[in-house]
């Protein structure tokens, strides 16, 4: 409920796991829900990159792509 809460938990998970995709797909989350658009669309790139199987980040990464307007960069993403 507290994006920046959150933004700030998720950080200090990455700092005991670094690169792990299920929290940094959380992450991207919690960034989109505090409007850091870009930070979070990288934030899910990097989820992927580490684990592509994490279907949050492709999907979370298409929301925010489709909320900015970029519906066919969403698709791909979707």
């Amino acid at each position: 409920k507290n994006p920046t809460a959150a933004e700030s938990v998720l950080r200090d998970a990455l700092k005991r796991k670094p690169g792990d995709a299920r929290v940094l797909a959380e992450l991207g989350m919690a960034l989109a829900a505090g409007g850091k658009s870009a930070e979070a669309v990288t934030a899910f790139d990097e989820a992927i990159k580490a684990d592509p199987r994490q279907a949050s980040a492709y999907n979370g990464k298409g929301v925010v792509l489709d909320t900015e307007g970029k519906h066919s960069q969403a698709q791909a993403a979707y």
